[in-house]
């Protein structure tokens, strides 16, 4: 089981064949197949919702919303900063929200793959 969901979620290509794989993300996050501590933590489902959809690249962001427009990568950008918006920019680069990224980004840093 190990050797086909570390296949599946590095593949480049999506399950249909179109498209780039929709786990692009999530692969590098997660190094070993076991359930992730943030998802036995106690929170309110709508912040534990956008956690795991930033973690699995479904995130409502344009290098996602953008492929239903049918736009090309590089026209899938962010409205406030001009460049892709995928979820590194949106969690590290972009300056909308910045001073309540801080805290985000560290409680991810503490919750990250550390299966027990």
């Amino acid at each position: 089981m190990e050797h086909g969901w570390k296949q599946s979620i590095n593949n480049v290509k999506g399950k249909s064949g179109k498209g780039r794989n929709k786990l692009r993300r999530y692969c590098t996050y997660q190094q070993i197949l076991c359930v992730e501590k943030y998802c036995l933590l106690i929170m309110p489902p709508n912040q534990r919702s956008a956690l795991s959809k930033f973690r699995c690249g479904v995130a409502h962001i344009r290098i996602e919303t953008g492929r239903y427009k049918n736009l090309k990568e590089n026209g899938r950008v962010c409205p406030f900063c001009n460049c892709i918006e995928d979820e590194v920019h949106v969690l590290l680069y972009c300056n909308l929200n910045a001073d309540v990224k801080h805290s985000l980004l560290l409680s991810c840093l503490l919750f990250s793959p550390m299966c027990q």
